[in-house]
């Protein structure tokens, strides 16, 4: 796509599955409990492609395996011939009580991409991503962007933040993309053209699981010192755009406002 897709009247669609893990068992072996294997059993697990890294120890007998992502190939597959535009996964860095600690997420221009590539994991017998396999509780979301843009390519260990809003009841009904058209896509793409971030998106909710008028704006800078840029060129563009300021605080029910940030990976088409 090019550095216009955003004009364009198309969707991109999202799948986010959030997560709380059990650490060390997602480190060690995604999807399997840590656990004592045989001679035997390893090679056979070798043979079979599923083992990534064998690590041993100088002081012990004991060795490390790091099985490899089951979901990786339905994803490079999916993302190669177009039934998704992107994939990744991301560690929360600010972690509240109830909240979650990571996330896996896939990418398409339909709903029926997203659904097509959900199938496929439960066809495998890999029901959830690695994001999943751990946890001990998750959630989902499926959501819908009409202002977004991405450079093409993989990223890592890239910081990702979240801002969240929800409109006020009064606000008008074309308010996210009111401030979307005139605040927030003008800045982000400069910030994208410049180099600053990989990715912006403007979500809404496309399956309803929250209450209505809620949106996000999210951006991944490409490195640690875009956070603090971006931060500073959202505060100017607040203070400098018509919509920003009051105008945009007027739209806004500030106390549900909530910011996150993440560290990941993923790759975009």
């Amino acid at each position: 796509m090019g550095d216009n897709k955003w004009l364009r009247n198309s969707f991109v669609y999202v799948i986010i599955m959030v997560a709380v893990l059990v650490l060390l068992f997602a480190v060690l072996q995604p999807g399997k409990q840590q656990q004592e294997m045989s001679i035997s059993e390893v090679v056979a697990a070798a043979r079979g492609g599923e083992i990534d890294t064998i690590t041993a120890h100088e002081d012990s007998n004991e060795i490390d395996i790091k099985f490899r992502d089951a979901s990786k190939p339905i994803l490079d597959k999916a993302l190669s011939d177009g039934t998704i535009v992107g994939y990744g996964s991301d560690e929360n860095l600010v972690h509240r009580p109830d909240g979650y600690t990571h996330d896996g997420w896939w990418s398409s221009m339909s709903m029926a991409g997203l659904l097509k590539v959900l199938d496929q994991f439960y066809t495998s017998g890999n029901s959830d991503t690695p994001a999943l396999q751990t946890a001990t509780k998750h959630e989902d979301a499926v959501l819908v962007s009409r202002y977004y843009n991405w450079h093409s390519g993989s990223y890592q260990n890239a910081d990702l933040q979240v801002a969240l809003y929800k409109l006020k009841d009064h606000a008008p009904e074309d308010a996210v993309e009111m401030l979307s058209k005139t605040l927030v896509v003008p800045l982000m793409e400069k910030l994208l053209a410049d180099g600053t971030i990989v990715e912006y998106e403007i979500d809404t909710e496309a399956v309803h699981t929250d209450a209505p008028g809620i949106f996000d704006i999210v951006w991944i800078a490409a490195n640690p010192e875009a956070v603090d840029k971006v931060n500073a060129a959202l505060k100017s563009a607040m203070a400098a755009q018509p919509l920003g300021g009051p105008a945009f605080l007027s739209m806004i029910d500030y106390s549900k406002h909530r910011d996150e940030l993440w560290r990941g990976m993923g790759v975009y088409k």
